[in-house]
């Protein structure tokens, strides 16, 4: 049972029927852009304070090993003034009926979808563990290895419930706050879907390492789809802060072989849990956001595939191999699945546009500001440092999937550049700077640090 009420509208996918100049296409532009200068001057912001944190860090650490109460609170002040108070200052720059759909902290639409949609989306996340720990076991096919930044484990019971404090409440309310309370809900003029996919890039992208990227993608969908399904952030909230306290009871499982064995059965218990859930939270009261209208035989390839290409993930993160094929045809396979459930369900729908842009035109628009293509280049740089490659393959490898995101960005600016429906381009030729300044950085650094070693 659905609940088809959305803020903005439901639709997207369709044919431009506007000509070009049409004022309803530039409005919609504008607007857009608007949204995506703030969305990335808010991650430039959380960079900048992490800076500032990290030389405040380097400071304490002259004077001796900071205390882990102390870390933790650096931890905590970071994702306050990192990441909310960025945010909400971004929100004033908003327009009235903007900001009149941000911050939906109302009760879930009932409380038995609630319930069911925190065990789902739970699970759901955690699975999201497999596929970055099958990415990982992928790249290391490739002699490329990803680490996380080193951390300091508690040692006792108040330090545990301190590290809870600071791994599952704080950042759960925090980043729920700022990127499915602020960044998102604005996004949904055109199109639900849409304000899903833009909003996780915005939260992967803010994880500068790749351990957490593709997961905070995975999660960040997930998340954006249960806080619009039961239209309240409390949703979100809550399945974040439940996923981060799994992570904190893995960190004692580390520890302890009796936590690890009840960790082991709860886990099995989620994922079953998981599924029974999911099958009852769709026929609860809830936003459907039009995904359950598909034939049966298209949800069945979609389920099918995406079984397939959970398996495969967990075994690429249980074993080292040096076969990257099976990863690769499976992530093909479920990919073609997607696209093809997605085609099927907009057929059956009948969908009308959201806005008067395209989906390319969407994407293409909110990807490629200056502070979010600016933003995106420093935390991939700063993910870069998290990465070691041990072979020549391995730098093919990864300097030609940086190519392929670099070349997908200056593709969408091409686009926009040479649109004859859009008037303001101005700030994208910035974003076209951007890049090349950027490039020609590294590439002078580049050159000056191999002369200095001869």
């Amino acid at each position: 049972m659905s609940v088809n009420q959305n803020y903005y509208g439901t639709y997207e996918n369709y044919n431009n029927p506007f000509t070009p100049k049409d004022p309803f296409i530039n409005r919609d532009a504008r607007h857009l852009t608007k949204l995506s200068m703030l969305a990335g001057a808010g991650v430039l912001s959380f960079i900048l304070v992490q800076y500032i944190f990290s030389f405040v860090v380097i400071g304490i650490s002259s004077q001796g090993e900071p205390s882990f109460l102390l870390n933790a609170l650096l931890t905590i002040l970071l994702s306050i003034f990192g990441i909310y108070v960025p945010f909400t200052v971004i929100m004033r720059f908003y327009s009235p009926e903007d900001k009149a759909v941000c911050m939906c902290l109302d009760a879930p639409v009932s409380k038995k979808s609630f319930l069911y949609a925190l065990v789902t989306g739970t699970a759901a996340v955690f699975a999201g563990n497999y596929i970055t720990s099958g990415f990982s076991g992928f790249v290391s096919t490739y002699d490329i290895e990803f680490s996380n930044y080193p951390t300091e484990n508690p040692a006792n019971f108040l330090e545990y419930l301190l590290f809870a404090f600071e791994v599952a409440i704080i950042p759960a309310i925090v980043e729920e706050v700022a990127i499915r309370g602020i960044v998102m809900p604005p996004l949904r003029k055109y199109g639900d879907r849409f304000a899903i996919i833009m909003s996780a890039i915005i939260f992967a992208i803010m994880h500068s390492n790749m351990l957490q990227i593709p997961f905070a993608f995975v999660a960040g969908i997930v998340l954006g789809y249960f806080a619009i399904s039961t239209k309240s952030l409390w949703t979100s909230i809550a399945i974040h802060a439940a996923n981060n306290l799994l992570s904190v009871i893995s960190t004692a499982a580390l520890e302890n072989p009796v936590i690890s064995v009840i960790l082991s059965g709860m886990i099995v218990a989620l994922l079953a849990a998981g599924i029974y859930c999911g099958f009852k939270f769709i026929k609860e009261p809830h936003y459907s956001l039009g995904i359950t209208f598909a034939p049966k035989s298209e949800r069945k390839f979609l389920f099918a595939s995406a079984a397939v290409f959970l398996f495969i993930s967990f075994v690429y993160s249980l074993y080292e191999g040096d076969n990257s094929t099976p990863y690769i045809l499976t992530s093909l396979l479920f990919a073609f699945c997607v696209r093809r459930y997605l085609k099927a369900n907009n057929r059956q729908l009948n969908r009308l546009p959201s806005s008067s842009l395209n989906l390319k035109t969407k994407v293409a628009l909110y990807c490629s500001t200056p502070t979010v293509v600016g933003g995106m280049v420093i935390l991939i740089l700063s993910a870069m440092q998290t990465v070691t490659v041990t072979s020549f393959g391995g730098y093919l490898f990864l300097y030609g999937a940086l190519a392929a995101v670099l070349g997908a960005t200056l593709y969408m600016i091409y686009k926009i550049l040479h649109s004859k429906e859009l008037e303001s381009k101005s700030l994208y030729r910035k974003s076209l700077y951007v890049i090349i300044a950027v490039t020609v950085i590294l590439l002078i650094t580049s050159f000056v640090s191999n002369l200095l070693m001869f």
